[in-house]
């Protein structure tokens, strides 16, 4: 181990991890906490399982004693990002004047009150979107994100969720951005925040009144034909994208509850029918009618069958509301809405009770705007985003390999029919 003098004497700068974790910061390096005894605090390098790398550090309080030099390069950026996101941490926690139980224990959501100095942030930027002499009382926040970025970017994902919502309100409503996708990352951040008293519509119009350039060419969104009614109403020029992990669910769910699940799995024809069902969402739009003659073609006589393909025809085919312009996702780079799923499940964790205090709820929303916040940041400087799994990655390449492959021979139904295979239901 190579011993350095240079940095002797110097002093760290220790922060918290989301985790409540201690994080020693010094010239770009990060490190975690090995051990602590009387004769110091021994400091190893994040990226000692990652890298390999065998740099430490021993500090007495914040002041190096003996330092060894690293195989990994510093990284300034993101050191910089986790103390301001640490620093934001910090400020969520202390910023008001005013005690919890004066502001977040309301018996009904026309008590709450959200003073002016903690709707703000650090950099002065108003959280609070809208929230006060609105009829049935909605609330909504709004990512500095958001605020400025409006018109900049064009993908949005919308969802609810009701376990992690304040007793006050019946669900989380959130609306979240892409701000660079590519096959490799997803860079999807939450922006919009709203608690909702019910699954009233009208969210979309006081959004659009609020934020008048709020103006999306792509909303990717679960198939409540309600809400997808309500976002036309609003968004009329906006495409709306249907999210195909539920469009896949849906089927299966009736394959399900017609009781052809023995026969899916035991025959071939069947399975690969229905299969060939769920592949129409990945070819082009314009030959979802020829598939679908060819599905009808080479279909075996099974009545159960049968009923399958009358409620495909009703529910997909010739629905006026959820049509194929919006189940059908060819060359999408988003094809569902697990993203936001996913951003959901985070919450849920975070809060860790169902139906937490608006304190609690509230405290994490502005955290989660803040941590946006600083992953668009990290995506401005050109900084590595969530990498994508492997088999997400793998899945799309054989699709786009079928697909281009029909785009030579025409041939739809071995499109199909490999397509079949590499896109399960159950």
């Amino acid at each position: 181990m190579d011993l350095s003098t240079d940095e002797v004497g110097q002093e760290i700068e220790i922060i918290e991890t989301t985790k409540g974790k201690p994080l020693a910061i010094f010239n770009g390096y990060q490190f975690r906490k090995y051990r602590q005894n009387e004769n110091g605090t021994v400091w190893v390098c994040l990226n000692k399982k990652k890298d390999t790398c065998k740099g430490r550090m021993r500090t007495k309080n914040i002041e190096i004693i003996n330092f060894s030099d690293h195989l990994c390069k510093p990284d300034v950026a993101t050191s910089e990002v986790k103390k301001q996101f640490n620093n934001a941490r910090k400020r969520v926690r202390e910023e008001s004047s005013y005690t919890a139980s004066e502001i977040f224990h309301p018996n009904s959501k026309d008590e709450i009150i959200v003073p002016d100095d903690i709707s703000k942030f650090g950099n002065n930027y108003q959280f609070l979107l809208f929230g006060d002499n609105v009829e049935e009382r909605i609330i909504a926040f709004l990512s500095s994100t958001q605020r400025e970025e409006a018109s900049t970017y064009s993908h949005f994902f919308f969802d609810g969720t009701f376990k992690s919502c304040s007793k006050q309100f019946l669900q989380i409503y959130t609306i979240h951005v892409d701000i660079g996708s590519t096959s490799s990352e997803t860079n999807v951040i939450p922006v919009i925040f709203v608690l909702l008293p019910n699954k009233t519509n009208r969210l979309f119009k006081l959004i659009k009144e609020h934020i008048p350039n709020f103006n999306p060419d792509i909303i990717t969104i679960d198939f409540e034909a309600a809400t997808i009614q309500a976002i036309k109403d609003v968004f009329s020029n906006t495409q709306i994208s249907g999210c195909n992990y539920h469009f896949n669910q849906s089927l299966w769910r009736k394959v399900q509850n017609i009781g052809l699940v023995d026969e899916y799995r035991d025959n071939d024809e069947i399975r690969i029918n229905i299969r060939m069902c769920s592949a129409l969402a990945l070819i082009p739009l314009q030959d979802i009618d020829e598939g679908w003659l060819i599905i009808m073609e080479n279909s075996p006589d099974n009545e159960k069958l049968k009923l399958f393909h009358d409620y495909f025809v009703e529910q997909w085919l010739e629905n006026t509301i959820i049509s194929k312009y919006i189940w059908n996702c060819f060359q999408k780079r988003h094809r569902t809405n697990n993203i936001v799923e996913g951003w959901n499940s985070r919450l849920n964790k975070q809060l860790n009770r169902p139906r937490p205090t608006f304190l609690a709820l509230y405290k994490c929303l502005k955290l989660e705007a803040l941590h946006g916040d600083l992953l668009f940041d990290r995506h401005f400087l050109s900084l590595e985003g969530k990498k994508r799994k492997k088999c997400y990655i793998t899945l799309d390449s054989r699709i786009e390999k079928t697909l281009k492959s029909y785009e030579e021979d025409r041939d739809l139904k071995k499109c199909l029919t490999i397509l079949s295979f590499i896109q399960k239901l159950d």
